[in-house]
């Protein structure tokens, strides 16, 4: 089996488990993990954001974003290498995207969020 069917197969779990749940089952993996998107936009979602002191604060939605860029990252397995998180900073609502590695992607994706909201 190989890893990356594993490592979907079984939850998303790290190599280092995948590796002691494929002993245990007695399987024989095949091939390099590569990194997940899946997990990348995951752990980007769930990572602990740090908050900004700032003295304006928004009194409506919508009004005042944070946006993070992470990445890039070893290129996931649908070519995924930079997760994009942006903050509602009145309503704490997040939305992701995985624009491309390029900036005018990445500028576009985060015009028609903004845009849309």
């Amino acid at each position: 089996m190989s890893i990356r069917e594993a490592h979907s197969n079984f939850g998303h779990i790290g190599i280092q488990s995948l590796d002691k749940l494929a002993k245990a089952m007695n399987l024989k993996l095949t091939g390099k993990m590569k990194a997940c998107s899946t997990c990348l936009i995951e752990n980007a979602r769930h990572s602990k954001t740090h908050k900004m002191a700032t003295t304006e604060r928004a009194t409506l939605p919508g009004e005042r974003w944070g946006i993070d860029l992470t990445g890039p990252f070893q290129e996931a397995l649908n070519g995924i290498k930079y997760v994009a998180v942006s903050v509602d900073k009145k309503t704490n609502y997040r939305k992701r995207t995985t624009p491309s590695h390029t900036s005018p992607k990445i500028k576009q994706k985060l015009e028609m969020h903004l845009k849309n909201y």
